[in-house]
């Protein structure tokens, strides 16, 4: 073993030699890992086809959530009845001539659709049928209550759409849809669009900015029979228990291409170097895997770590995603020392002697950061501090109508509807009665009355519905309710109770009553309330929905009722998922401190480490900050999904540094061998996987774009503090050392 090479620590050692040894048992071996790896790889292949894809948003929501378990039993009482609202529209400046006929076409059409209860009816108090609204151009709406929930929800939108545009064919009119299953169909379909045309053209970025890098067609298919194996042994296992894909978890495959790149690509560039500095194809592939190991394990585990934490996040989606991407880190850490030894040992021996001149240059680059390192230190933490406020500046907040951008014919549905009607959002709650009450008695009508004009008053409340709607209708020409349709007298209630306890097979009095009303006797039960806001993001439906419950708590404990609806839950996994990745953190980086320590044998080093790796993540959320402001929850995946790369420039500029200083070589001349050495692999990897990111940035669906943007600033980030600051800091701590000497950072 070439001595030169070893690691300093014990733990270094230990991880080197093992690593090693399993390296050369692999080329001897290889046809043995090559059969493992290809049934490995076939049985990967039979689970992913077994994979289902699940569009239902309620995976998203912890089961024991106090608001899931509120909306569930909203469901199982209310049914789950939800509005897509029509909106149909001329084309091409035809005018409104023939709208109302259009429309009527349409709502013939649309009877007897699967999931569709009722076409052209409203619930209790609002105008049914279709409306005609006057503008440029006008537009003619109704709402299409729909009873399905989940991907048969998604399948009921569909058809709708689908069954609509035919109804249409040939006519100058279009057909929108909006409303909160819409908007559900909406966010599947764009998370669809997405994985179809952002992710291969990603794929196909990374692969061919790889292919720049190693300078060799045959290298490059090494590091992806890697990753194909890896990625089919992940998602081809999770087909094999019988679990089905959502939004989140269908991007596993792309997150790993783009993670586990580094891992590959720093023991292939150093395999090539050591080529061209004369070594024969196995001795220079021991070189590069005893003078990786160590920093590679690292980097893998700390990534690892970062994912891990995600099962710390409030949704069990989250936890899926971080468990899933885990395990294929870990794979691939364990075929970068398997399979691609078995590879490299049978591909042409290609050293790119073209290669040579990028050493150069980064050689040339390490020489400028040397003699402007005062500079270049101050630069970074003027830049730090002005990322720290940047970082103040950012909110995290969602306007769940506004993830779409106006490519997407629900955010322009939704925009016609908000200006000619109002909002789309529902706030829910199902208000109990108390002993004695029926839902026509003066009490109980009286509350949910002022219930109803408190909320009407609120910042973005567009309506509220509520059984007063219902029982207004009934009984205000008669005399039998005041103007907010609160009976007059127990008479009057026991009238319009009796009135409306006829139409018990009515949905849209189980709407609002619930569908086993007719059987309730007094003091059992609830009536629905519903609020619609307009427009209104995450933080504004979380502080209506605890206002509106203390509002209701004033009336008495027994009309205590828990805000609920899709909108309150996605609230909520928005506030506490940012909370959990604030919390899981400090733990994460109190973790990967450690292995920083135990893998450099320096505990100043080791928390050094920690300027670097935090730097890139404060640059890119303070730029946001100072120009964005508003970050949807995808934000906060961010740190998981970066600290690993972030965290693997690092530890391998570190420790190639720290390996040369042990060796004799001076602060200025290790560093520069060590950018000429490292530095393509940093640079190469760190652009090939931030170019690919940034393509999700062009997505109309603001939760891909921002995690692209944001995923994109945190990896240049990266590599300006690896390249520009980290060198400088080093060579700080390390100023008191001496040629031949140890560094004083080994103290």
């Amino acid at each position: 073993m070439d001595a030169s090479v070893e690691q300093e620590t014990p733990q270094g050692n230990a991880v080197v030699r093992f690593l090693a040894a399993l390296a050369a048992w692999s080329v001897r071996n290889r046809i043995a890992v090559f059969a493992v790896c290809a049934i490995i790889l076939s049985a990967g292949a039979a689970g992913a086809l077994k994979l289902t894809f699940d569009p239902d948003a309620r995976i998203y929501f912890s089961k024991d959530a106090p608001e899931r378990v509120a909306f569930d039993a909203m469901v199982e009482r209310y049914g789950a009845r939800r509005d897509v609202i029509a909106i149909v529209q001329p084309t091409g400046g035809s005018g409104g001539s023939g709208l109302r006929e259009a429309a009527d076409k349409i709502a013939e059409s649309l009877k007897g659709i699967a999931g569709v209860a009722d076409v052209g009816a409203a619930p209790a108090g609002q105008a049914g049928g279709i409306e005609i609204h006057d503008g440029d151009p006008p537009v003619a709406t109704f709402a299409i209550a729909v009873t399905t929930l989940g991907a048969d929800a998604y399948d009921t939108v569909s058809a709708i759409q689908e069954v609509g545009d035919a109804a249409l064919a040939g006519e100058p009119f279009e057909l929108l849809l909006t409303g909160e299953p819409a908007q559900e169909a909406a966010a599947m379909n764009a998370i669809r669009s997405d994985l179809s045309v952002f992710v291969p053209i990603e794929v196909v970025l990374i692969i061919g900015l790889l292919l720049l890098a190693v300078g060799s067609l045959s290298a490059t298919v090494a590091l992806l029979c890697v990753l194909g194996v890896a990625t089919a042994a992940t998602m081809g296992g999770f087909g094999w228990t019988g679990a089905a894909l959502n939004g989140l978890t269908s991007s596993v495959p792309s997150s790993l291409l783009g993670l586990s790149v580094a891992t590959s690509v720093h023991l292939i560039l150093a395999w090539q170097h050591g080529l061209r500095e004369g070594e024969d194809r196995h001795a220079a592939l021991l070189h590069s895997v005893r003078l990786n190991a160590v920093p590679i394990v690292l980097a893998t585990v700390t990534t690892v770590i970062s994912f891990a934490c995600l099962n710390l996040a409030d949704s069990p989606a989250f936890h899926t995603f971080g468990t899933l991407v885990a395990i294929g880190l870990m794979l691939t850490l364990l075929l970068s020392f398997t399979l691609l030894p078995a590879v490299i040992s049978v591909i042409p021996a290609n050293p790119v002697n073209a290669r040579a001149r990028l050493e150069q240059a980064m050689a040339r680059l390490g020489a400028f950061v040397c003699d402007h390192r005062a500079v270049l230190l101050l630069t970074g933490v003027a830049v730090a501090v002005v990322s720290l406020y940047g970082t103040s500046q950012v909110m995290f907040r969602d306007t769940f109508t506004e993830y779409f951008d106006e490519s997407f014919a629900f955010r322009r549905a939704t925009t016609i509807y908000e200006e000619h009607v109002g909002g789309i959002t529902p706030i829910e709650f199902s208000i109990p009665k108390a002993d004695g009450e029926t839902f026509a008695s003066p009490a109980y009508a009286a509350d949910i009355a002022a219930f109803k004009q408190w909320a009407e008053g609120q910042p973005k409340v567009s309506r509220v519905i509520a059984v007063t709607d219902l029982l207004k209708a009934g009984g205000e020409e008669y005399g039998l309710t005041d103007a907010n349709g609160v009976p007059a007298d127990a008479a009057s209630a026991s009238m319009l109770g009796d009135e409306i306890g006829k139409r018990g097979g009515d949905p849209g009095l189980q709407y609002l009553l619930g569908r086993a009303f007719a059987d309730e006797t007094a003091g059992e039960g609830a009536t629905r309330v519903i609020v619609i806001m307009q427009s209104a993001a995450s933080d504004e439906i979380l502080a209506f929905a605890a206002d509106a419950e203390d509002h209701l708590a004033e009336f008495g404990e027994n009309r205590r009722a828990t805000a609920t609806g899709m909108p309150v839950l996605a609230a909520h996994l928005s506030q506490r998922n940012g909370a959990s990745m604030i919390k899981a953190t400090p733990l994460a980086l109190a973790a990967i401190s450690l292995l920083m320590v135990l893998a450099l044998g320096s505990w100043r080093l080791g928390f050094a480490s920690l300027v670097p790796n935090l730097m890139p993540l404060l640059m890119a959320y303070g730029a946001w900050g100072l120009t964005m402001g508003e970050l949807t929850f995808a934000g906060t995946m961010v740190i998981a999904m970066t600290f690993g790369i972030v965290v693997d420039d690092t530890v391998h500029m570190m420790s190639r540094y720290r390996h040369l200083r042990k060796g004799g070589l001076p602060p200025r001349e290790a560093m520069i061998e060590t950018f000429r050495t490292v530095g393509i692999a940093v640079f190469t990897t760190t652009v090939a996987i931030a170019s690919g990111f940034s393509v999700l940035s062009l997505s109309g669906f603001v939760v891909n774009h921002d995690l692209g943007a944001i995923t994109t600033l945190t990896l240049v980030s990266a590599l300006a503090a690896t390249l520009l600051f980290l060198p400088p800091l080093l060579l700080m701590l390390d100023r008191g050392a001496k040629a031949g000497g140890e560094a004083s950072a080994n103290k």
